[in-house]
């Protein structure tokens, strides 16, 4: 501490310390308010006012700057969570639409080199698909594949 804010905060103890004067207030013959440590000389009717003195305010305790900074860690761990999350949700959206394209143009390919495709039913039996069928299920997985290949 300089000496220069010691000197300052020793004449600032002094003046709430010392005990407080009093002020007169009166009013003089032409209407004027007057404020004064002295009552005015002659015949003017002083008041007398006690001056209140207000205590400093008292600082922060210690415990409640630990909590706040204990609550902004604990928001900012949590945005950093959701964060992640939300990374992890894009990644594993991405993933799966990459999956379902890669499919779709598995099942297109398939389709185009016209051999013969089936499909089993809920008996175990193998049902072929005709000719007439093909280009139905081509324009199927083609809107698929556009579906989930041209995001």
């Amino acid at each position: 501490m300089s000496p220069g804010s010691l000197a300052f905060a020793l004449a600032l103890w002094f003046a709430v310390a010392a005990p407080a004067h009093a002020i007169y207030k009166w009013v003089d013959e032409k209407g004027v308010t007057h404020f004064s440590e002295h009552p005015p000389p002659g015949k003017e009717k002083a008041t007398k006012i006690e001056p209140k003195v207000t205590p400093p305010s008292v600082p922060a305790k210690p415990a409640d700057w630990k909590a706040r900074e204990q609550e902004a860690r604990k928001l900012r761990l949590e945005r950093d969570q959701k964060s992640e999350y939300e990374k992890g949700k894009a990644h594993n959206e991405a993933a799966e639409r990459a999956n379902k394209c890669n499919y779709a143009r598995r099942q297109l390919a398939v389709l185009e080199r016209q051999v013969p495709i089936f499909t089993t039913n809920e008996k175990g039996e193998r049902v072929f698909l005709e000719d007439r069928e093909r280009p139905a299920e081509v324009a199927r997985w083609q809107g698929e594949a556009r579906a989930h290949c041209e995001r």
